[in-house]
């Protein structure tokens, strides 16, 4: 239903005169740049999410101690966009992004071999902090080759396309890391 409806959507928006979601901005070079926004909010609500859900199953945290928790996620966050948005003056934008989607994958590697005995410190705290810091320096670039080269009249559109990719991203991601989980 969800490919017939965005299908329709497409059909629409190309023959109205005021589309909401103008088709040129989908065929720049730029656009692609939107699905690693996607995969980016993929990655972060699911890490999240089951890194919580985990220090509470597992851990026996409580709600608001696994919350607290997995602030080293957004700090760690914080941290690579600062490196991202001073590095990229100097570094090319899809190193840069490589460089935060390697530090995603061994994050992720390491979430995935935390024992069930581990302590927060040694384990969660220094995995959510380079997890983080791999989100901001990929996200900087992403959004900056997105939205690089979009006329004026178009920059909220552009933004907003941004936004929506990682939102759907992180919805659709979150379902399937969520069904794997279970399983």
């Amino acid at each position: 239903g969800s490919v017939a409806l965005i299908c329709l959507f497409l059909a629409i928006e190309r023959r109205t005169a005021l589309p909401l979601l103008p088709l040129r901005l989908l065929l720049r070079r730029g656009a692609f740049a939107n699905v690693s926004l996607a995969a980016l909010g993929t990655i972060s609500t699911a890490a999240l999410f089951l890194s919580a859900l985990y220090m509470r199953q597992v851990f026996g945290y409580s709600a608001g101690k696994a919350g607290a928790a997995t602030l080293s996620l957004p700090a760690g966050y914080a941290i690579g966009a600062n490196i991202g948005s001073r590095a990229l003056n100097r570094v090319a934008g899809r190193r840069l992004a490589a460089s935060g989607f390697l530090l995603l994958a061994a994050s992720l590697l390491w979430l995935d071999r935390i024992p069930t005995h581990g302590h927060y410190v040694t384990t969660f705290l220094p995995a959510l902090l380079v997890l983080g810091t791999g989100l901001g320096m990929a996200l900087v670039p992403s959004i900056v080759t997105a939205t690089a080269g979009v006329g004026s009249d178009d920059h909220g559109v552009a933004a907003g396309l941004c936004t929506m990719s990682q939102q759907m991203g992180g919805a659709i991601g979150l379902a399937a890391m969520d069904s794997i989980a279970a399983t």
